[in-house]
């Protein structure tokens, strides 16, 4: 399912009001704290930002490969990365076809949500780094679209579709200790969560609806008719204009973490999964 939502998001991605994809992969790429030279996997690259990023750090010395379920969303990329020397592939996040511990560092901006289940993408992503490999993700924490979800929630909701539940793909992915006990199950260590906060103001006016498009989101207006749709848009945008809502606000969780590296890492990371880990490390990071 969200393979094909992400086909139809990817002509839209890029857009400047989804701008937090942007600013989401810098503040990913800066806690990822990668080296040159190093060997390196974006998961669920879209067209491409946290892989592109990532290529400038590692140099020529390095490698990067990135990997999408989306066809469409991998022909974007392939276009904005064609002077980088990324590889690209498609790919299921749950089943890499790469050699075990064969890469330094993984990243993934934004994606951890729509893997089915996150573990086994987490796990995988886990095997195929080196001993002490780093692995770093993002994803959206609780609060981000709001307040505009809320009002297109009620305009979806008068047009007699059901209420989503809060928003959540996923469970509790949009909370620092959600996202450290996957980590933990998934087998890492030296777990580090920051709470990044990103907004800015949407332009132009209609800037919300192009992120409606953008995103995930757009699967609330599978199925509708043409002029359902048209109807939903002018009532939403009437509303957001009337109450000022002008600026976007995703507050992000981006989270760092390391394999084990050696037999008491192992050991530690076997303790930590069967406890049901407290978060190893929580910070607040200004938005860039």
């Amino acid at each position: 399912m969200w393979s094909e939502t992400f086909d139809r998001a990817a002509d839209s991605y890029d857009d400047r009001p989804l701008r937090f994809f942007d600013l989401g992969a810098e503040a990913l790429v800066r806690a990822a704290e990668l080296r040159p030279g190093q060997r390196v996997l974006d998961v669920a690259t879209g067209t491409g930002k946290v892989a592109a990023l990532v290529a400038t750090v590692v140099g020529r010395s390095g490698s990067v490969a990135a990997i999408d379920g989306s066809a469409e969303m991998l022909a974007h990329a392939r276009a904005n990365l064609s002077e980088t020397g990324v590889g690209l592939a498609r790919m299921d996040a749950g089943r890499l076809a790469i050699r075990d511990r064969s890469l330094d560092a993984s990243t993934c901006g934004f994606g951890i949500a729509f893997f089915r289940p996150p573990v086994a993408a987490m796990r995988e992503m886990a095997r195929v780094l080196v001993p002490g490999g780093r692995v770093a993700l993002s994803t959206p924490a609780q609060g981000a679209f709001q307040p505009q979800l809320d009002v297109l929630f009620d305009v979806l909701e008068g047009a007699g579709r059901p209420r989503p539940e809060a928003g959540r793909a996923v469970s509790d992915l949009d909370r620092p200790e959600g996202v450290d006990r996957l980590l933990a199950r998934a087998g890492f260590i030296d777990r580090r969560i920051l709470c990044v906060e990103i907004s800015y103001h949407l332009d132009p006016p209609d800037g919300f609806w192009a992120v409606i498009r953008g995103t995930a989101w757009r699967s609330l207006l599978r199925g509708l008719a043409p002029e359902t749709v048209v109807s939903i848009r002018r009532e939403m945008l009437d509303r957001l204009s009337a109450r000022g809502l002008s600026t976007l606000s995703v507050p992000t969780i981006v989270a760092t973490a390391s394999t084990p590296a050696s037999t008491a890492d192992r050991l530690r990371s076997f303790r930590d999964a069967m406890m049901r880990p407290a978060i190893a490390g929580l910070a607040r990071e200004p938005g860039p």
